[in-house]
Formats: structure tokens, C-alpha cells, sequence
């Protein structure tokens, strides 16, 4: 189990709501590829101890590795993290170089070769790994090299579980999700009319506060 996924049993264990026999879900690998195309790669992470346990599926097959804590990725990511927000001269290393390096901790040349192939990452993070965009992983070795997202699309999700729900191929276009903050509509009544004029229009529409 992911870390997220955990702290969804505790809750559920300290609950005094009704609790589903079965958590999380059973899924088969046949409903994971109705919603997958066939150039798809899955790419999930589960942090476990000191160890980010590290699963990829590509053209229907699995592989799995491990990245040691010893490989310091957390460290490399807050680099990374440090030289997006403030620019690289708050960084010991340029942000482009620390990209190569940081792809090279968390994919052995063969994982990603066969990433590289796919035209679509579907990316399950767990940990700190939220906190990054993997679509900035650069295609080459070089400093120079093309970022990831110039030559696919980039899913996230939040388990391999949602993937039924949320990958669906026909997807209404006149439907949409709000996220907002409790409060955010109340101090700022000018964004709230012009996001009610959009949404007039839509068949339906999900808000979570």
C-alpha cells in the first residue's frame, strides 16, 4: 500500500462510518487496459520505509525496482524544487543538470528506455514524489535535452484504482469539476461571478469545497 492509501485504512478504522468489506477495490488487469491505449505507461511509486518501491507497465508487461534511501532522492528533489521556485542561482547545480541526475536515481537506463517509448505516462506518485513534475524529465542525457512533456501527454492519478473512473475514454466535454478553498468565493466575489458566467452553460457541474 501507498503511504495515501494507508492513511485512508486508519481513517477508516477510527470511523464511525460504514466501511466497504473490500479496500481498496479489486482490479483486473482487463479493466486497467479498457482504459489504456496501447502506447500508455504506468508508472507508479510506493514509498515504503526507507525504500520508494518503483512499479512501470509498458505494452501490457510489468517490471519493478527499488531506489534506496542511500540515493538521496529526496535531497536531489528539494534541489530541483529549490532552483524552480527561486532560479538556479540559489541551487548548487543548475536546474537542467539536476533533472539528468534525478531521472538517473529514479530510472535504470532500461525502465527508461521503455518509457521514453510511450506516448503517454500515467503517473502515480506517492511521498514527496507529488511535489514533482515529472513531465520536466528531460528525454536526453544532456543538459540541453528535450523536457519529457514536449513529446507526450502526462496523467496523474491519485491510485491505480481511479483509473477506471477518471480515464474513461468518452468523456462528456460539457461537464466540469471546481476544486476551491472553503472561503474562496467570499473574498473574492468578482471571480466567483466570472466562473458562474462560465459555468452557466454546462450540463453539470462537481464543486469540492
Amino acid at each position: 500500500l501507498s503511504v495515501l492509501q494507508e492513511s485512508l485504512i486508519w481513517g477508516y478504522a477510527i470511523s464511525p462510518l460504514h466501511t466497504p468489506v473490500r479496500f481498496p477495490p479489486k482490479h483486473d488487469e482487463l479493466s486497467l487496459s479498457n482504459v489504456l491505449r496501447a502506447d500508455d505507461a504506468v508508472l507508479m511509486f510506493f514509498s515504503n520505509d526507507n525504500v520508494m518501491n518503483v512499479c512501470l507497465r509498458c505494452n501490457g508487461e510489468w517490471s519493478s525496482w527499488e531506489i534506496a534511501q542511500k540515493e538521496n532522492w529526496r535531497s536531489k528533489l528539494q534541489e530541483i524544487l529549490k532552483s524552480i521556485r527561486k532560479g538556479d542561482s540559489y541551487s548548487e547545480l543548475p536546474l537542467e543538470t539536476s533533472l539528468v541526475e534525478f531521472r538517473k536515481t529514479l530510472f535504470p537506463d532500461e525502465q527508461w528506455k521503455r518509457l521514453r517509448e510511450a506516448s503517454r505516462w500515467v503517473v502515480i506518485p506517492d511521498d514527496d514524489l507529488w511535489l514533482f513534475p515529472f513531465e520536466l524529465l528531460l528525454e536526453e542525457d544532456s543538459a540541453i535535452g528535450t523536457p519529457a512533456i514536449a513529446n507526450r501527454s502526462v496523467t496523474y492519478l491519485p491510485t491505480l484504482g481511479s483509473a477506471s473512473y477518471f480515464m474513461r475514454t468518452k468523456v462528456s466535454q460539457n461537464r466540469a469539476t471546481l476544486l476551491q478553498t472553503p472561503g474562496f468565493f467570499a473574498s473574492k466575489p468578482d471571480g466567483q461571478k466570472s466562473i458562474a458566467n462560465r459555468l452557466a452553460g454546462l450540463a453539470a457541474t462537481n464543486v469540492v469545497d
